[in-house]
């Protein structure tokens, strides 16, 4: 008997546990069609009610943490089709929030892989920066169906990248693996100031008001 109410609760919990896990959603999910796709001439643009939903999911993450964030999610040509300021955010973590959704255009890879490239360079930030290129983590592709869509920018706590990698991932499904974190180099004579490589997946949170 026993043995029977244990194989029972076992496929429960494998029942529970494959209900949690999102689907994969295909691209005609997520973009406009019909009149909508004609006015605007595009068949790959990003609906609002999906990037409403990514946002909502991205301030679920943050209320479960405890911290408050900015998030923008733009399109492929980097207009903005949804954004939401949690209470408790300054003018930096907005722009900054936004800078790292813009900075994922150039090249369809999270804002993360910037970062680490001027860590290991760190002279080239001040391009970077002069190109509009904010490198630092909290920047997404949104890629459906191997198509770029746009970008969630994510700023405001420590756990930026992360808050966007959930979003996606409970609305769109499973995500690539987040970009690592890489140990800074050591100072050199003539280096401009360090940023630092930031929380990774799992740290706990760090302050609000982080970028």
């Amino acid at each position: 008997m026993k043995s029977v109410v244990s194989a029972l609760a076992m496929l429960a919990l494998a029942a529970g546990a494959q209900a949690q896990t999102p689907k994969a959603k295909h691209l005609d999910d997520v973009v406009a069609h019909g009149a909508a796709a004609e006015k605007a001439l595009e068949h790959n643009a990003l609906l609002g009610s999906v990037a409403e939903e990514i946002s909502h999911a991205c301030e679920k993450y943050a209320a479960d943490h405890n911290i408050s964030v900015s998030i923008f999610i733009v399109d492929q040509y980097g207009q903005i089709v949804h954004s939401h300021r949690m209470d408790g955010q300054i003018a930096n973590n907005i722009e900054t929030a936004l800078m790292k959704a813009k900075t994922v255009l150039w090249d369809h890879q999270p804002s993360h892989v910037r970062m680490n490239q001027n860590i290991n360079n760190p002279f080239t930030e001040f391009r970077s920066i002069e190109m509009g290129i904010f490198p630092n983590k909290g920047g997404l592709p949104i890629i459906v169906d191997k198509q770029f869509l746009g970008a969630i920018g994510v700023g405001g706590s420590g756990l930026d990248e992360e808050c966007a990698d959930y979003a996606l991932t409970q609305v769109l499904g499973p995500q690539p693996p987040l970009t690592p974190n890489i140990p800074a180099r050591p100072p050199l004579m003539g280096d401009p100031p360090q940023r630092g490589g930031g929380a990774g997946r799992g740290a706990g949170a760090a302050p609000q008001n982080g970028r």
